[in-house]
């Protein structure tokens, strides 16, 4: 009975070294592993690697109202009439430079009339002199700032504020207001704003108050190129049911570079307006842009 308790004993102790030598083997050591009768072994597969999405900002629908601390933005478009008998009268381009001072406030200097589209009407350096519909090169600029106070789960809020030279000879000056909002979820952004202008001097001259509404909505195609639709509500606060207009413009952004946008919209500045003799397709516009960003 010894004998037989000493055996079963023996062969115990031997069953537990092999298997600690075989915990303690390296996973790759394949002398370690136990022979598989002269079968080919599987390699083991690794898990798949997830597909990242785009850093936040690298896309155009992605990007913040403000373009963030040292970043120098420059836009330029190039626009002109399409209507009939006034193609290319004129050709105007409302410059907008912005500049981050952090990464939530921007100063701005800007050509087009304060919260319009740049292709609602013809302001900044305008090209072709009188003949083309250009009474001045160069009478008009906006200097303003955006702060951006709220950035949470897609939403972002920032406030407007500009001085706006509506004209510099003579001199018509007024300041802007207002509270600019965006929406990213995925592909699509939606931007819109709610501004008023209000003049300062001469106001027998000219607007006393402009509200402004524009809106943006954007799809990311693809990781370069966009397409958005433009419209809004536009108008004086006088006689605003008479004098409003909405327009609609649709275009594509393509992003040649990480820091180079360029692109194009067509726009009915007066698609849907009270105005007398201005509705609809009777008024077209063509912007090509580009937009240059050091960071």
């Amino acid at each position: 009975m010894r004998k037989v308790i000493s055996l079963v004993s023996l062969v115990l102790v031997a069953l537990s070294g092999s298997a600690l030598a075989q915990e303690e083997a390296p996973a790759g050591d394949t002398a370690a592993a136990p022979a598989n009768d002269g079968a080919a072994t599987m390699a083991p597969t690794l898990p798949a690697s997830p597909i990242s999405a785009p850093p936040v900002g690298s896309t155009y629908v992605s990007r913040g109202l403000t373009v963030g601390a040292g970043a120098l933005q420059v836009t330029l478009p190039v626009v002109t009439y399409l209507s009939k008998g006034t193609i290319l009268k004129p050709v105007w381009i409302p410059l907008e430079l912005r500049l981050g001072l952090t990464d939530r406030l921007d100063v701005v200097l800007s050509h087009n009339a304060f919260g319009l589209p740049p292709g609602f009407r013809a302001v900044g350096v305008c090209l072709g002199g009188k003949d083309r519909s250009c009474p001045k090169v160069y009478d008009n600029f906006n200097l303003g700032m955006e702060l951006s106070f709220l950035k949470q789960a897609g939403v972002e809020l920032s406030g407007i504020g500009a001085f706006e030279f509506r004209s510099l000879d003579p001199l018509r000056l007024a300041v802007d207001l207002g509270l600019a909002f965006k929406y990213n979820g995925g592909p699509l952004a939606i931007k819109a704003a709610a501004q008023i202008g209000l003049a300062v001097n001469k106001r027998v001259e000219q607007v006393k108050e402009f509200i402004a509404v524009p809106v943006q909505v954007a799809l990311q195609a693809t990781h370069g190129l966009a397409v958005f639709l433009d419209t809004g509500v536009f108008g004086q606060t006088d006689h605003f049911s008479q004098e409003y207009a909405v327009p609609v413009g649709v275009g594509a952004v393509l992003a040649v570079m990480p820091i180079l946008d360029v692109g194009a919209e067509f726009m009915l500045p007066l698609a849907v307006t009270e105005i007398e003799d201005d509705r609809a397709f009777d008024t077209r516009t063509l912007m090509v842009y580009a937009a240059l960003r050091t960071k």
